[in-house]
């Protein structure tokens, strides 16, 4: 598969939490992994793009706050990204995550092909979007929005 892989900016952080007592969007959820391959591999196992995997739980409803005392599980910080979002399927865990592998390594291809240094945090949103699954890849830059 292809993937378009485009430049974004977040000028707000994207926050989760595993506590419902907030107000969330169960629609929208969040995992962070970890990019283990090493600048010099020159032909990693795919596997290896999402590593350490950790579940940080459901979006925080726009505009608003978490409750007292209850802080983020997962958040994805204002910033500059290398961004890539495609549909996944309903049931097939397997092959959702080569696709998630595959949008992982092609990410990285893109900023070593630009000479971008990307951070080893790798960003997995997924979205239901009307009746259909989104997943969206978030690597930062480290530079901060304008």
């Amino acid at each position: 598969m292809e993937f378009e892989i485009k430049n974004l900016t977040l000028y707000n952080d994207l926050v989760f939490t595993k506590d419902d007592k907030n107000p969330i969007m169960k629609a929208e959820e969040l995992s962070v992994f970890t990019n283990n391959v090493k600048k010099n591999d020159m032909n990693p196992d795919r596997s290896k793009y999402l590593t350490k995997g950790k579940w940080c739980g459901y979006g925080l409803m726009p505009e608003a706050s978490l409750n007292a005392g209850c802080e983020p599980d997962g958040v994805i910080p204002a910033g500059k990204y290398l961004f890539v979002q495609f549909f996944i399927g309903q049931e097939d865990e397997a092959k959702n995550q080569a696709l998630r592998e595959a949008a992982a390594e092609a990410i990285a291809l893109e900023g070593t092909w630009h000479e971008v240094s990307l951070q080893d945090t790798v960003y997995v949103r997924t979205l239901d979007e009307g009746g259909k699954k989104v997943c969206q890849l978030f690597r930062g830059t480290g530079e901060k929005p304008d």
